[in-house]
């Protein structure tokens, strides 16, 4: 789901340079999801 069939190079040093300066934890992120989807009662 996450992986794809070919190599990926990619670089955020453009963004950072236009102003894109803020990142998000993917561990965090997933798991502020998952509490909310319990919560909801969306998964157990």
């Amino acid at each position: 789901m996450f992986g794809c069939g070919w190599e990926v190079m990619s670089s955020v040093t453009k963004s950072r340079l236009h102003g894109f300066h803020d990142a998000v934890d993917t561990e965090e992120m997933f798991l502020r999801l998952l509490s909310r989807f319990r919560t909801g009662r969306i998964v157990p």
